[in-house]
Formats: structure tokens, C-alpha cells, sequence
């Protein structure tokens, strides 16, 4: 089975070379324009969740941190496995999502070596194609 990877991210061309970078590794995506929009499909699929979320920290009517502790306050999607993503380095955002238990801060423009790297370090190898 195939594992899934869900990003939030308000850019559409991230999203777009997300999914591609991840549909060629053999992963399942779905992409959000918002957290809102996400937590909603959260809730239609329930007790489906993705393998990995990604966030992007600047996110329009709820940030990625914000999103990630509504998360966390939930039995059900505590233990998630969750990635930020930000163009916004520095050590505070780092350290706002060490404080909502994500496992990894990749900065944009981020390489995709590295991108795959990380997601089969926490999740495996997606699908053989």
C-alpha cells in the first residue's frame, strides 16, 4: 500500500512541485490551500489520516502552527506525523514547531534530494513504479 502525503500550502506552485517530486517517488498526495480546508477533509475522512502532513508556517485564515495545536489537542491526530515549511528561517519558527512535536522544518526553496530524503527517513519509500 501506498503511503499518502497531505500539504497545507496557500502557493500553488509549491503544492504543484510537491506533488510532483512525491507522484514520482510513488507517493499518494493531496494537496490544501488553507488549514481549515484540511482539517475539514480530516473530518470527512475520519479514521483515515495521511502518513505524513506537511504545513507551511504562513498559512491565510489559520497558520501552520496554529493548525498543528489544534491537531495535537485531538486523541485522535496526536500522535501525527507532521513536517513545517517555511520560507521564513530562523530559530523561533524553528522552535514553534518543536513546541507542537513536528519532526522536521524544511526551508523553501528546499531541494528535492533532501525533501525525499526526509520523507522516507520518517515514512519509507512510497510505491515502486
Amino acid at each position: 500500500m501506498s503511503k499518502t502525503v497531505w500539504i497545507v500550502d496557500d502557493s500553488s506552485l509549491i503544492r504543484k512541485i510537491v506533488e510532483t517530486v512525491l507522484t514520482r517517488e510513488g507517493y499518494h498526495y493531496r494537496g490544501f490551500e488553507d488549514g481549515i480546508k484540511m482539517m475539514e477533509a480530516l473530518r470527512e475522512e475520519a479514521p483515515y489520516q495521511p502518513d505524513l502532513l506537511i504545513l507551511d508556517v504562513n498559512l491565510p485564515k489559520m497558520n501552520g502552527f496554529e493548525v498543528a495545536r489544534r491537531l495535537r489537542m485531538k486523541p485522535a491526530y496526536r500522535y501525527m506525523l507532521i513536517f513545517f515549511m517555511s520560507k521564513t528561517g530562523g530559530l523561533f519558527p524553528h522552535t514553534l514547531g518543536k513546541l507542537v512535536f513536528a519532526v522536521e522544518y524544511i526551508d523553501k526553496p528546499f531541494e528535492r534530494e533532501r525533501f525525499i530524503e526526509l520523507v522516507e527517513k520518517h515514512i519509507g519509500k512510497g510505491e515502486p513504479r
